[in-house]
């Protein structure tokens, strides 16, 4: 299964490339792969975590 996007100029590129069989065997699972990195976002974008304690403690942002 390839996911295209095609650019402004009308060339395309890969987004995501996997068999239409792993992903039937279970192999790859897309929303898996979007929890996992859900998990991890305060240790992997530690930067971004700040900003959003920041703008929660400004109350720019509605508080979790």
């Amino acid at each position: 299964m390839d996911q295209r996007s095609s650019r402004a100029d009308g060339e395309l590129w890969h987004e995501v490339s996997v068999s239409r069989d792993d992903v039937r065997k279970g192999l790859y699972d897309e929303a898996r792969n979007c929890l996992d990195a859900l998990a991890g976002f305060r240790n992997n974008f530690p930067a971004a975590l700040c900003e959003f304690e920041r703008l929660e403690a400004l109350e720019l942002v509605p508080p979790r």
